[in-house]
């Protein structure tokens, strides 16, 4: 039986950090993706399985989440308002990032977020843009 690995992945514009936490080893690696958010799925399909991979919610949306179930691949999305963070945490370092996203994944400590069908998305999007027009 192989063991799992957990994928924490701070995602950005046009680089990813990721980290892989094997379970068997305790064995931590980082890793640098380079390109757009879907060059993470090029990369992930390259781990062993089983493994299980978070992003934090944000400005990637729910895409990156949605290509990767239609792949095959086990990537969820935990909020980031529920991970706690030190007091010298002020600075943001992906790959620490990446780790913490990793560790606190195995350990079932991130709240996962409901990934939103297309249309209900949609709809929140256009209620949250009649409030602005509404509010200018």
């Amino acid at each position: 039986m192989e063991s799992m690995r957990w994928v924490g992945v701070d995602v950005h514009a046009k680089e990813s950090v990721a980290a892989v936490l094997d379970q068997a080893t305790g064995e931590i690696s980082t890793h640098r993706v380079a390109g757009r958010p879907d060059e993470v799925l090029e990369w992930l399909a390259t781990l062993t399985q089983p493994f299980r991979a978070v992003y934090e919610a944000g400005p990637t949306g729910y895409g990156l989440v949605r290509r990767a179930q239609v792949r095959g691949l086990d990537v969820v999305v935990c909020a980031p308002g529920h991970i706690l963070k030190n007091a010298n945490d002020h600075i943001k370092v992906d790959k620490r990032d990446a780790v913490r996203l990793a560790r606190l994944l195995s350990a079932g400590e991130l709240r996962l977020v409901r990934i939103p069908q297309p249309d209900e998305e949609q709809l929140r999007d256009l209620v949250i843009a009649g409030r602005t027009c509404a509010s200018t």
